[in-house]
């Protein structure tokens, strides 16, 4: 059960619990920050998803394209 100070809770309290639930779960390394999804497509030969990421950094002009597969999205 959470311990909320209100039934409502403040902006900053929900991003302080989010962000301890990511360093708990160590998940901000299988996070990626600044990236858009290109594109989402199914294939039925692998039977998986290939998504395609765009990363671009702040001192980037053009991003990087990444395609990953995935069993579930």
């Amino acid at each position: 059960m959470l311990d909320w100070s209100q039934h409502y809770s403040p902006q900053p309290e929900i991003w302080e619990y989010i962000r301890k639930v990511a360093r708990k779960y160590e998940l901000y390394s299988k996070i990626q920050f600044n990236t858009t999804v290109k594109s989402l497509t199914w294939e039925e030969d692998k039977k998986k998803w290939r998504v395609v990421t765009v990363s671009k950094l702040a001192n980037e002009n053009e991003g990087k394209e990444k395609s990953t597969y995935f069993d579930i999205v």
